[in-house]
């Protein structure tokens, strides 16, 4: 079981507090903080800390990632941990975004390479060469736009709005999105101007035309100001979640979650950002499914832990409880795992060794795949993400 110092990312969109908070004083900014990220990308990597050295994670995985990620873990992922995990907390929205398949990703990097632009630049939408599904945990009141609206739903919002459409039966929310991505931008500033006096006199009917009218205050000539009618809304309580595929379009709007992510930087973005926006990218990566958006909640697998059933091979997220009365004890064989305590204290413990580690709210560490079996004591709140066992 080691402790692991984390990269905290600064972006303009963060909060001035919730990390700030969650961590008691381990991270000191003046401005936002935006993300925490644990794991092992080039572009924020975590440390191993003991009482006199720290180390590099992934050196430390790499130097025996069959012991550290386990067996099975190391055959399936021989390029190190497949996984990053992130605390996000939103004061403002991040961009319009999709994340690209592993085709897609690989072509972008290669081609980015090539045209001699720096990894580090803001000019790259591809970082690496992974894909990038993800699953959003909401630790606060979370709001998210997800995949497009039923054409029904968005035409019926966008009429709301006195934008001039067709019969609906003829409406395509994917196709009205394309074509409004598609527009010049005089075109655009003048339907936004249109729907600005709209949403303002009907931004107490309706949710999704509330956020129409907060992000025309944001981005006044933005077309990704009217994404919350053509995507759909989600408001989340604390431990629901989304799970959002590759190519599959979304925005968060505000609030603090627990993500996680196969280990990848790749954002191609649409819109309502001052980072580089490529919508021509964004098109062709784009799933452009009408569906509604479902919420997925955690399966009890025992009497502490609460699982989230993720299409991804790469990674499994689980909540932890425990209390006075009741330990968590793991499996004896498994993969690594990556746990963040949000919530109380309490202390891990080596079964056969019985060496422990203490560990308190808005500590981290991991538990590699060599140490046979532990238990969880004390009163808190864990989150545990783990590279799921493919059984023979």
């Amino acid at each position: 079981m080691r402790i692991l110092k984390n990269s905290v990312k600064d972006y303009t969109w963060g909060s001035s507090s919730f990390i700030q908070e969650l961590m008691g004083g381990r991270v000191s900014f003046r401005g936002p903080a935006a993300e925490l990220w644990l794991g092992t990308h080039p572009m924020g990597p975590s440390k191993i800390v003991s009482e006199d050295n720290e180390e590099s994670l992934e050196e430390v995985i790499n130097r025996n990632p069959v012991e550290f990620l386990g067996k099975d873990a190391a055959r399936r992922f021989p390029s190190g941990l497949p996984f990053l995990f992130k605390v996000i907390a939103a004061a403002k929205p991040l961009s319009i975004q999709v994340h690209p398949d592993r085709l897609r990703a690989r072509e972008g990097f290669h081609r980015e390479n090539a045209a001699g632009i720096p990894l580090g630049s803001p000019l790259r939408s591809y970082r690496d060469e992974s894909h990038k599904p993800e699953l959003l945990c909401a630790l606060s009141e979370f709001h998210a736009l997800k995949g497009f609206r039923p054409a029904g739903e968005a035409w019926a919002l966008l009429r709301d709005l006195d934008v001039e459409l067709g019969e609906v039966e003829s409406f395509s929310t994917a196709k009205f999105f394309r074509n409004l991505l598609s527009m010049d931008q005089g075109a655009v500033s003048a339907l936004l101007h249109r729907v600005s006096g709209a949403a303002k006199e009907r931004a107490g009917t309706d949710a999704a035309i509330g956020w129409v009218f907060k992000l025309g205050l944001q981005y006044p000539d933005d077309p990704g100001c009217l994404a919350p009618v053509l995507l759909n809304l989600i408001s989340l309580r604390p431990q629901e979640a989304l799970y959002v595929s590759p190519g599959e379009i979304h925005a968060y709007l505000e609030g603090a979650a627990v993500e996680v992510m196969a280990n990848s930087d790749n954002v191609i973005r649409g819109g309502l950002t001052a980072k580089r926006i490529d919508r021509t990218e964004l098109m062709e990566a784009l799933n452009v499914e009408e569906k509604p958006c479902s919420v997925m909640v955690p399966v009890a697998v025992g009497s502490c832990e609460m699982q989230y059933r993720a299409q991804a091979e790469e990674f499994m997220l689980s909540i932890i409880e425990v209390d006075g009365a009741h330990a968590y004890r793991s499996a004896e064989k498994r993969n690594i795992e990556v746990y963040l305590c949000t919530c109380g204290s309490g202390k891990i413990t080596e079964a056969q060794q019985g060496c422990s580690l203490p560990f308190e709210r808005g500590d981290s560490f991991v538990v590699p795949a060599f140490i046979a079996s532990y238990s969880l004591t004390g009163t808190g709140k864990l989150f545990k993400v783990t590279i799921p066992s493919i059984q023979p």
